[in-house]
C-alpha cells in the first residue's frame, strides 16, 4: 500500500526530470502516473480496514450461518470490485501508460539514458497491460503480468540508479540552462 502512494511524488519527480519543451506528453504521463498510484491505493486499502473487519465478523463465534454468507459474499464483491476492478485493471492500465511514455521519452532524452533502458521500459509497460487481459479469459496473462512487473522493478531500479549518477545531474542542469 506505501508503495501505491510512494508512486505519486515518484511520478511528479520523473517529470521534472525528463519533461522537455518537445515532450508535451509528459503531462499526460504524470498525470497517468498519478492516477496510478491512487487506483493501485484504493485496490490495496481494503485489505488494511475491509478485510480484518470481515474475518473479525465470519470468525466471531456469535455468528450464525447466515451472516458467515453474507461476509463471503461482501468480501468476493468488494475484491472483485476495488480489487481486480480498481487495483489491478486501472492500475495495470495507468501503470503502464505512465511506463510507456516514460520510455518513450527515455528514447529522445539528453540524458545519458540508454536505448536498452528504454526498450526495457516498453516491454514491462506491455506486459503491465497485458494484465488487464485474465479477466477477460487469457489465463497467461497473470503470468506475463507477474513478468511485466518485475521488468518493471528493474526498469524502476536501473533509471533511478541513472539519474542519481552525478553526470546524469550535471548534464540535467545544463540542459535546463539550454532551454531556457
Amino acid at each position: 500500500m506505501l508503495t501505491a502512494v510512494l508512486f505519486v511524488p515518484l511520478a511528479v519527480m520523473v517529470h521534472k526530470v525528463l519533461a522537455r519543451r518537445d515532450t508535451p506528453y509528459m503531462a499526460v504521463a504524470t498525470a497517468f502516473g498519478v492516477v496510478g498510484g491512487v487506483v493501485q491505493f484504493l485496490g490495496l486499502v481494503r485489505w488494511a480496514f475491509l478485510v480484518p473487519y470481515l474475518a473479525d465478523a465470519y470468525l466471531d463465534p456469535a455468528s450464525s450461518g447466515a451472516t458467515r454468507e453474507s461476509v463471503t459474499v461482501v468480501f468476493q464483491a468488494f475484491n472483485q470490485y476495488a480489487g481486480v476492478g480498481v487495483g489491478e485493471n486501472l492500475g495495470y492500465l495507468f501503470t503502464g501508460l505512465w511506463t510507456a511514455l516514460v520510455a518513450v521519452t527515455m528514447f529522445g532524452s539528453p540524458l545519458p539514458f540508454r536505448r536498452w533502458l528504454a526498450l526495457l521500459g516498453m516491454v514491462s509497460a506491455a506486459g503491465i497491460v497485458v494484465g488487464m487481459l485474465e479477466p477477460a479469459g487469457l489465463d497467461a496473462a497473470a503470468n506475463i503480468v507477474v513478468v511485466g512487473y518485475i521488468l518493471w522493478s528493474i526498469w524502476l531500479a536501473l533509471t533511478g540508479i541513472f539519474l542519481l549518477l552525478p553526470s546524469t545531474r550535471i548534464e540535467s542542469l545544463e540542459g535546463d540552462d539550454r532551454e531556457r
